[in-house]
């Protein structure tokens, strides 16, 4: 009995010894996997999922696959600033680096800006930001549209607005493509405030009711 007790403890010691030495040889099999590779910080980008950092084994900087909605991307760097190191894609990195994601605003363009019915009642102006709604503006991912003058506005729903223009009754429509998000409110405006990310065409139709 005494010998079949010693056997099943060295069994038991010999199977503990091959555990932790196949644990040991996992942990150095990943630390040496680590030390070789980059790890690249979305630095306000995002990966599907909302993964905002990615590992890569590898010391070759790659294609960007982080998106940040209305803006672009410029190169990798090593300062999230980007006062650091530049690299871009296809550049050799030292391992054990971490870059980041260096973005610009995305600039688009109102390509054109069409009217339709009646003229325009003179004391009415249709604002871009804070400027008047021109052909062939720049401007960011997100902006609005808002109407300037007039009393009593009304939001119809879809970019319809009804109001008072020099004492009279006028239905204003306001109609924007290419747009990713699109909303309309009447505060002290009317106003339709959307996302893009492309060149835009912009309708207004004039009414009076």
């Amino acid at each position: 009995m005494k010998n079949s007790n010693t056997m099943q403890y060295a069994m038991s010691a010999v199977i503990i010894i091959v555990v932790v030495a196949i644990a040991c040889f996992a942990l150095m099999g990943n630390s040496s996997t680590s030390s070789n590779g980059v790890t690249y910080d979305g630095n306000g980008g995002h990966m599907q999922g909302d993964q905002d950092s990615t590992y890569v084994n590898g010391t070759i900087a790659v294609i960007n696959e982080f998106e940040r909605y209305g803006y672009e991307f410029v190169e990798w760097n090593t300062s999230s600033n980007g006062m650091g190191t530049s690299y871009s894609v296809g550049d050799s990195v030292p391992s054990k680096t971490k870059l980041y994601a260096l973005w610009v605003k995305a600039s688009y363009e109102v390509e054109s800006v069409t009217y339709s019915g009646i003229s325009c009642p003179s004391d009415l102006k249709f604002c871009f930001g804070q400027s008047l709604l021109v052909d062939g503006m720049s401007y960011n991912a997100s902006t609005s549209i808002w109407i300037s003058g007039g009393s009593d506005w009304k939001d119809m729903g879809d970019g319809v607005f009804k109001g008072i223009v020099n004492g009279s009754d006028y239905r204003i429509t306001i109609d924007v493509d290419n747009y990713d998000m699109i909303k309309y409110t009447v505060d002290s405006h009317p106003t339709v405030s959307f996302r893009t990310g492309a060149d835009i065409n912009i309708s207004i139709t004039i009414e009076k009711l």
